[in-house]
């Protein structure tokens, strides 16, 4: 059996200690692996004055969903933090992550686990829809 990993929590809570944030947004999967990481990241980030604004647990079937696609969608939007983890599958988050890019949006700074298609062209980006986007990756 392998060891349990806790090098994504560990490295992520680094990274946000290195640039000073304390104040974090969390949108996870509803799953075991989602449940895990969100365990970790709690334990690593004990003792280091980070908080979460808000965790967003979402499972697959309710991303389907308009009704819980906005209520997401306006947590995170109407959340004070400008920090924003997003773990776990794109297909889960795929209809969240289209209303983000309506405008009008918040500049917020996101960090993923996986490569999220984030607009590339600059009339995409023209509102400040993903003011920064940051991709951990496993090797």
């Amino acid at each position: 059996m392998a060891p349990k990993d806790t090098s994504l929590a560990l490295a992520m809570v680094s990274f946000i200690l290195y640039f000073n944030w304390n104040w974090i947004g969390l949108v996870i999967p509803d799953d075991d692996q989602g449940n895990q990481f969100l365990l970790e990241l709690k334990k690593q980030s004990e003792n280091k004055e980070i908080c979460f604004a808000f965790v967003n647990m979402i499972g697959i079937s309710d991303i389907l969903t308009y009704a819980t696609t906005e209520m997401n969608y306006n947590q995170i939007m109407m959340s004070s933090t400008n920090v924003i983890i997003i773990y776990g599958e794109t297909r889960n988050f795929i209809y969240l992550i289209f209303r983000m890019w309506e405008p009008p949006i918040l500049q917020r700074i996101w960090i993923t686990t996986k490569q999220l298609n984030f607009p590339t062209r600059k009339k995409d980006i023209s509102h400040g829809t993903f003011y920064g986007s940051l991709t951990f990756l496993p090797h």
